[in-house]
């Protein structure tokens, strides 16, 4: 994944639920948010470009390092 696909991620706005408005960083700025994006992230169901965003932005490192520690 590119830096800049990263960077689309975090812009990607959900457009639905709870989180409807929010963008994938403002969403994992808590611990209750970053552990919505990795329960969505198992969901089948998901559709582009959601799908494609979501997992660019969980792929990353650092937030990976985050959820490591909610653990």
């Amino acid at each position: 994944m590119s830096s800049n696909e990263f960077k689309l991620a975090q812009k990607y706005v959900i457009r639905f639920g709870k989180y409807e408005g929010q963008n994938l960083d403002k969403i994992a700025e808590t611990d209750e948010g970053l552990k919505y994006l990795d329960w969505l992230n198992d969901q089948s169901w998901l559709k582009q470009p959601l799908e494609t965003h979501l997992r660019n932005y969980m792929a990353d490192p650092t937030i990976q390092k985050e959820l490591e520690g909610l653990e």
